[in-house]
């Protein structure tokens, strides 16, 4: 869509002419037409071409045509503003998305960290079982193999 500039035709009365192509940004009060310096951004060569070429057109328009172009600019602000605050919005939403996907993430990893610590506690009773069973079997077979064999004939010689 093309940004229509105002002329002046017909007794002074705003009418809208295709001569600009993008809407009016007006210098920064205090500062000279062309200083942006304390814009927070770095406005592009063609962006500033475009603000030389309104200023200039600027020049030439009367009272109400200002006006016009002041309360374009008034809508067109609050528009950036709605707009902004609903990126806000939107950042914040899905911050606390994130925030509670990690979270949740966090807590799995726990609880499997739980789960784990408690098998590995499993499996170490278990296998202390295990050794300790090993361990009385091979006591009683040493046992056995200590006794003296009866009945077997060896004190007859």
């Amino acid at each position: 869509m093309r940004s229509m500039s105002l002329s002046s035709h017909d007794g002074g009365s705003p009418t809208m002419s295709p001569q600009r192509k993008n809407s009016f940004i007006p210098p920064i009060a205090g500062e000279g037409a062309r200083n942006h310096s304390s814009v927070p951004f770095t406005l592009g060569r063609i962006e500033d071409d475009s603000i030389r070429q309104m200023e200039e057109a600027e020049k030439d328009m009367g009272v109400d045509e200002v006006r016009i172009l002041l309360r374009k600019e008034r809508q067109k602000n609050q528009s950036l503003i709605m707009e902004v605050q609903n990126l806000k919005e939107r950042h914040m939403r899905q911050q606390s998305q994130a925030e509670m996907l990690e979270e949740e993430r966090v807590l799995k990893m726990l609880a499997r960290m739980k789960d784990l610590k408690n098998e590995k506690e499993r499996i170490v009773n278990e296998l202390e079982r295990e050794e300790e069973m090993l361990v009385n079997t091979l006591q009683r077979k040493m046992k056995e193999g200590d006794r003296p064999l009866e009945g077997k004939g060896l004190d007859d010689n």
